[in-house]
């Protein structure tokens, strides 16, 4: 077995997708609307600032604000999102944002795992810059692998993903270069094509994800390991 073709894998999640965009673009939409309003929250003292020359007690408060916003409610939710498209390439294509926040329901987990790849991320990005995004890669696969392994620490499923990325960071990495295009072409329409260009991107690494999986559990010849569903 061999693993497809970044086209193959964005031809897969355009088949999904095709006559089931409304859900995901939705979702899709809301999460990125709280994701502003992170970035709002953490940059209104510096918009303040500008536009008043004061140095306000505001500039510190909203900063926190928007600290703790994104640390204890944006960072589980971006599990979430993983998962609704995780659901969605799997069948369950309705109901996409109700299953947004869902996430709560595992709350210490959503949190736990974009915690450590955030943390892990970041420390090999003060090393260099490279090696931070290549482990970037090697944990990519860490949501999923939670999702479907229950019985699995957040540390486990990490251990796993950088097991399962092996040899496939740059695979991985140049489907993320696929769709350039389509970002730039979002930006050129004031940021409306994103709506579109999200899910379709996120469902790409899920069908990654999926055809990996089974190219793994095709190498192990059916012994037990931490990839198998």
């Amino acid at each position: 077995m061999e693993m497809k073709k970044n086209r193959e894998l964005r031809a897969l999640a355009l088949k999904e997708l095709k006559g089931n965009w409304s859900d995901p673009v939705l979702a899709g939409f809301v999460y990125l609307l709280l994701a502003c309003v992170s970035s709002f929250l953490t940059n209104f003292g510096n918009i303040y600032d500008r536009i008043t020359g004061d140095q306000h007690q505001i500039v510190f408060f909203t900063a926190s604000i928007g600290f703790f916003y994104t640390l204890f409610f944006l960072v589980p939710l971006a599990y979430g999102m993983y998962i609704v498209f995780l659901k969605f390439y799997r069948g369950d294509k309705v109901d996409c944002l109700s299953k947004l926040f869902d996430t709560f329901k595992v709350y210490g987990r959503a949190l736990g795992i974009g915690l450590l790849v955030s943390i892990y991320t970041l420390l090999w990005m003060l090393l260099l810059i490279v090696p931070g995004i290549i482990k970037s890669y090697a944990y990519g696969m860490s949501y999923f692998i939670l999702h479907d392994h229950p019985e699995m620490s957040v540390d486990e499923a990490i251990d796993a993903s950088i097991v399962m990325m092996k040899g496939y960071k740059m695979k991985l990495f140049l489907l993320d270069l696929s769709f350039i295009g389509w970002c730039f072409l979002s930006v050129l329409s004031a940021g409306i094509g994103f709506l579109w260009v999200f899910p379709y991107y996120s469902v790409a690494r899920v069908a990654f994800y999926e055809n990996l999986k089974e190219l793994r559990n095709s190498e192990i010849s059916g012994e037990a390991a931490p990839i198998a569903e």
